[in-house]
C-alpha cells in the first residue's frame, strides 16, 4: 500500500509540473496575441491584403501584411465585404487574436484549478473536500465558457462590422460543452464523497 502511494505521488508531482509548463507557455501565447492586436491596432485597412499564391498543392489565399507574406488564409471569412463593398481584414484579425486571448485565457484558469486540485493531493490531502467539489464546479463552468464564449465574440464582432452575422458554432463546440456537462456530475459524486469524508472525519 505504501509503494503504491509512492508511485501515485510521483505521478501526481510528474503531473503538476506538466501543468505549471503548460501555463508559462499560455502566458507566452497570450503575450504574443496581445502583441499582435495592439500592432494590427496602430495599422491602416490598407496595410491588409489577401493573394493568391501558387504552392505545390495548388492556388491558396495568403494574408499579406505590408506587402510581406504572412500565412494561408480562410478567404470565405476575411474576403467578407462590408455595406460599402472593402473587405475588413484587419478588424477580423484583431478580433481573431481577441477571441485566441480569451480561450488561452480560460484555458489558464482551468490549468491552475487543476493545479491547486493536485497540490493537495502532493501533500497527502484527501480529493473529497468540499474545495476541490468548488474546483471541479470551477472546471466545469470555465470549460463551457470555453465552448460559448468564443462564437459569441466572433458573432458580436462580426455584427459591428457587417451588420450581419452568424453564430459560428462547430461539433467540437458541443462536444466540450457535453464534457463541461460530465466534468460538472463528476464534481457533484466528489461532493458526495466529501459529505461521507467529512462524517468519517467525525467519526474518527
Amino acid at each position: 500500500m505504501k509503494q503504491d502511494l509512492t508511485v501515485l505521488q510521483k505521478k501526481i508531482k510528474g503531473d503538476t509540473t506538466f501543468l505549471l509548463v503548460s501555463g508559462i507557455i499560455l502566458v507566452f501565447v497570450i503575450g504574443f496575441y496581445v502583441t499582435d492586436i495592439f500592432q494590427y491596432s496602430t495599422m491602416t485597412d490598407s496595410a491588409f491584403t489577401i493573394q493568391q499564391v501558387n504552392t505545390d498543392t495548388g492556388m491558396q489565399n495568403y494574408l499579406y501584411i505590408n506587402g510581406e507574406q504572412q500565412y494561408p488564409i480562410d478567404y470565405n471569412y476575411y474576403g467578407r465585404l462590408n455595406e460599402e463593398g472593402s473587405m475588413e481584414i484587419r478588424k477580423l484579425l484583431i478580433s481573431e487574436n481577441i477571441i485566441n486571448t480569451v480561450r488561452s485565457l480560460l484555458m489558464m484558469i482551468i490549468l491552475f484549478t487543476l493545479t491547486k486540485i493536485f497540490k493537495d493531493l502532493k501533500a497527502k490531502q484527501s480529493p473529497f473536500y468540499h474545495k476541490n467539489v468548488k474546483r471541479l464546479r470551477m472546471v466545469a463552468l470555465v470549460s463551457m465558457l470555453f465552448a460559448v464564449l468564443p462564437p459569441t465574440i466572433d458573432f458580436v464582432f462580426s455584427l459591428v462590422i457587417f451588420n450581419f452575422a452568424i453564430f459560428n458554432a462547430t461539433s467540437l463546440n458541443f462536444y466540450i460543452i457535453f464534457i463541461s456537462v460530465v466534468i460538472g456530475m463528476i464534481a457533484e459524486v466528489f461532493n458526495y464523497g466529501s459529505v461521507l469524508q467529512k462524517d468519517m472525519d467525525q467519526i474518527a
